[in-house]
């Protein structure tokens, strides 16, 4: 679980959740018991909460950001083509349960069936094994070091050492805190004020970073932050659903030939509808998400945790 633990310093705790994040990708990866889809499922949430925890201990990380957020990144990009296409059909059919339309509903029953998933050719285990922390005995220790901001250019991602912060104090964490906010509260911005999908989508990766970092601090007041956490996590599955309604409707009208054209023009009006409805409700709530300033929110959040671990 993402949570701090009471009297443990900041950086031995975010070391410990990175972790244990890690390995739970790794089990999620070598698991023989689940399906494909599963896996893959659960091994891209571990990959973005893990790098939720290296953004927000960016400053006290004991090591390379750039090369660490390559590593996880490119190996869930080597997953997304599995994930996507079980995404647009699980929205497809959930689409179909949220008209009456006949019409409307058997266009939906034809996308979800006619979507083709990729052929399964990635090697989990292989995965699995490039993972940082995941070297075998006398195995090299390297990072991919390709550029320097939060979203460098490709990299062939390859094991690196654990991940590890070293740093004293709360500085650092507070900076994190900050810059998470001060992002997410940008992208919001910028997302109402022009509301297409890629400004929208921009936002959402934010709001899941905001997301993960409440439930790291939440034990420090659950009765209050554990709203915050609710909160945001709705506001995440909103967006989510948003990028999901998005995709499903390019992809069905870049391949208009194949679905047909009737078919493709019911699946615009009721994507069109849902957005809509999604739009009005995903700006309501980032409105309360993001109502504070940068430095209220990293200020208050340190002053929880001072109080929860001064207290007896």
């Amino acid at each position: 679980m993402l949570s701090l633990q009471r009297h443990e310093t900041l950086d031995a705790g975010l070391t410990r959740i990175a972790r244990e994040t890690v390995d739970h990708a790794v089990g999620h990866l070598t698991d023989s018991t689940a399906d494909t889809a599963t896996c893959v499922h659960e091994t891209r949430k571990r990959f973005k909460e893990i790098r939720a925890v290296l953004r927000l201990g960016r400053s006290g990380l004991d090591g390379d950001f750039s090369g660490l957020n390559v590593a996880f990144r490119d190996t869930a990009r080597e997953l997304a083509s599995a994930r996507e296409a079980d995404a647009l059909v699980a929205m497809a059919k959930s689409l179909r349960d949220l008209t009456k339309d006949p019409l409307e509903r058997r266009a939906l029953t034809r996308v979800a069936r006619l979507i083709e998933r990729p052929v399964e050719d990635v090697d989990l285990t292989d995965l699995a094994a490039r993972l940082p922390g995941q070297n075998s005995p006398g195995q090299a220790k390297a990072c991919p070091t390709t550029g320097t901001s939060d979203e460098p250019s490709v990299g062939q991602a390859s094991a690196c050492p654990p991940v590890t912060f070293t740093a004293h104090g709360t500085r650092w964490f507070e900076r994190g805190l900050r810059r998470t906010y001060r992002n997410g509260r940008r992208a919001f911005r910028e997302a109402r004020a022009a509301p297409n999908a890629a400004a929208i989508h921009e936002w959402r990766k934010r709001v899941k970073d905001l997301w993960y970092e409440a439930q790291i601090v939440a034990p420090a007041w659950p009765e209050v932050l554990n709203a915050r956490v609710e909160m945001l996590h709705d506001l995440s599955r909103l967006l989510g659903d948003h990028h999901d309604i998005w995709a499903l409707h390019a992809h069905v009208a870049e391949n208009r030939r194949r679905f047909g054209k009737l078919t493709t023009r019911r699946i615009a009006a009721v994507a069109e509808r849902r957005l809509v409805e999604i739009e009005r409700a995903i700006f309501e709530k980032g409105a309360f998400a993001y109502a504070e300033s940068p430095r209220s929110w990293s200020e208050t959040i340190l002053a929880y945790w001072h109080a929860w671990n001064e207290t007896i």
